[in-house]
Order: C-alpha cells, then structure tokens, then sequence
C-alpha cells in the first residue's frame, strides 16, 4: 500500500512539473538588467540608484509619492538590451520606496526582436493582439502587442504607444506581489 501511495504522489508530482506557469519561473524576470547590474524587485530607491548610469543631458529624477504610495522615476540609463552603443532609458516606479515596476521605450523597428527575445525566455505570450491605429492626421499605422504572465511578474509590450506617440514601441514588466498589495489597499472607487 505505501509503494502505489508513493507511486500516485510521484506522478502528481510529474504532472505538475508539466503545467506551463512554472516551466518559465526560472527565466521569469527578477527585476530591471542595466548595463551596471540588475536592479532587483523589492529593493529600495537609493539601492536601485546605484545601478543608473549619469548621462550629462539627461538626469534621473523621480516624482512626488502619489496617494497610492507609488513614485515614478525616469531616465534611468542605461537598460541593457544587449546594444552596447544605444542607450535605452527607463521609467521606474517604487511603492513605498520598493521597486516593482519598469517600462523600456524603443524604436517601432525593434519590435520583432524584442518578441523574439521574449519568447526565448518567457515561451509563447499568453496574448497576441494586432490592431491599427490611427493618428490626428487620419494616417493608419499597424500596431501589435503580446502578454506573458510569469508566477511573479507580468510582462507586456506594444510596438506602438509609448509615451502616447506612434513612432515608440515600449514594453512594461510588473512584479505582481507588490502590484496585489497596492491594488488590495486602494480599491477602486467610481467618480460619481
């Protein structure tokens, strides 16, 4: 009786080691790689500022903390995309002075092999629009984007929109624990 209760523990065991959700946690993010070293989730501002790289004409700076707790930072340099020679800047955001949360701006054209990048480490994305868009002129433009989710993180990138324009494609990866507890402790409200 112990060997076939082994047996059916074992197998559960195999079954489990199958389901997709955790065949990517080891490739999952576990934060922001610069060119100075990884910024990892949960740690503090002044930690994450000792990766960003000075760039004269453009200085790291971070916002006011909002209601939620939530400060935004931007132009931290340099996001390593494997480029040595471009440099790709990113928007941070701390709840609480804990980082969880980045978003990468790129050129449109860098779209494909970010996805192919991607899907080398995340697998297929678990969304996969295309859509067109369109401009104040009336001009369409093709736009497409894909989703992963990992167990601790959500991964999206679109090869337009950033910033509101066409012409800059971004991609946005959320650390979901910190994520839920900012969500559970502001409940959305509606405006009337």
């Amino acid at each position: 009786m112990k060997k076939s209760a082994f047996f059916v523990l074992f197998v559960i065991l195999l079954a489990a080691m199958q389901i997709p959700y955790w065949a990517n946690a080891d490739e999952e993010p576990q934060g922001l790689l610069l060119r100075k070293g990884l910024i990892k989730w949960g740690v503090s501002q002044a930690e994450a500022r000792k990766a960003i790289e000075d760039v004269s004409s453009l200085e790291f700076s971070c916002d006011g903390e909002d209601p939620t707790g939530v400060v935004s930072c931007t132009w931290a340099c340099c996001v390593d995309l494997g480029e040595e020679t471009t440099k790709y800047f990113a928007t941070l955001w701390f709840h609480h002075l804990r980082f969880f949360k980045y978003e990468v701006t790129f050129s449109p054209e860098k779209f494909p092999s970010l996805v192919e990048a991607f899907e080398k480490r995340l697998g297929a994305p678990e969304k996969n629009e295309q859509s067109t868009i369109q401009n104040r002129m009336g001009a369409n433009f093709d736009q497409e984007g894909r989703q992963w989710r990992t167990k601790d993180t959500e991964v999206q990138i679109a090869k337009r929109g950033g910033h509101g324009k066409l012409d800059i494609g971004y991609f946005v990866v959320t650390y979901a624990p910190i994520m839920s507890e900012i969500k559970s402790n502001n409940p959305a409200k509606a405006p009337f």
